[in-house]
């Protein structure tokens, strides 16, 4: 019998990575740019942000370059000792749904939030974080992204849904996955890679997000829900 293909993430420092995370963003940027950094967006600075915020990524990159190198080594050892697990729970979520194959990397990042790349199967994650409740949120943050990667996929493939991001004229799908992730990490199904911490959805997903959530409650089925948001039906 053929082995199951589970991705394995490679966890990465790359400077040019965290570029384009930075300098291509545009939904939520005050809160997206790294501590300290929002004067950037201020009239005497936003026409030379990319200037001043690509020096500063490059300074911070060689003077942190320890951190920044020991935040991969932890995240990847934390994650090899949980994947098998998340693994797992995405096999019961999605009814054994084969993983999109690809070139799976998380690159750390000092941005506060992070964003995912479904094609390129890349997403960013944080720094170690010596905060108390917080000292895992990279794993948090990991397996949020990975629910997407395999998330896009199902639903395009056995669903035919047809994929949209944020930015999106018609982002209803965009906001379906975030939701879903939602009601995924504050189930008791997921309570070991939610920390104890809850899960918010974004102000503008609100609306579904309720919508969603009275099916959800009822039988937690990923494909029931799916075909009631999305009046779709099974081939």
């Amino acid at each position: 019998m053929k082995q199951k293909y589970y991705p394995k993430v490679k966890f990465k420092i790359d400077l040019e990575a965290e570029k384009k995370f930075i300098l291509n963003r545009q939904r939520n940027l005050q809160k997206f740019l790294p501590a300290g950094m929002a004067f950037v967006l201020r009239d005497e600075f936003i026409k030379n942000k990319d200037q001043i915020l690509s020096a500063y990524l490059e300074t911070y990159y060689f003077d942190q370059k320890k951190q920044l190198h020991q935040s991969v080594l932890n995240t990847t050892k934390k994650w090899e000792q949980v994947s098998q697990d998340f693994f797992k729970k995405v096999d019961k979520l999605f009814s054994g749904w084969a993983w999109p194959k690809g070139n799976y990397r998380g690159y750390v990042s000092i941005a506060r939030s992070h964003p995912r790349f479904i094609k390129e199967k890349m997403f960013s994650f944080p720094m170690i974080n010596y905060r108390p409740g917080r000292e895992d949120i990279d794993l948090r943050i990991t397996a949020h992204e990975m629910l997407h990667f395999i998330e896009y996929d199902y639903f395009e493939k056995k669903f035919g849904l047809i994929p949209s991001e944020c930015n999106s004229v018609d982002n209803f799908f965009w906001q379906f996955t975030e939701n879903l992730n939602v009601l995924i990490e504050n189930s008791d199904f997921w309570s070991h890679f939610s920390l104890g911490l809850t899960s918010e959805p974004y102000p503008d997903c609100k609306k579904l997000y309720n919508k969603m959530k009275k099916i959800w409650d009822k039988d937690q089925s990923i494909d029931n829900l799916v075909m009631k948001i999305f009046q779709v039906k099974l081939g």
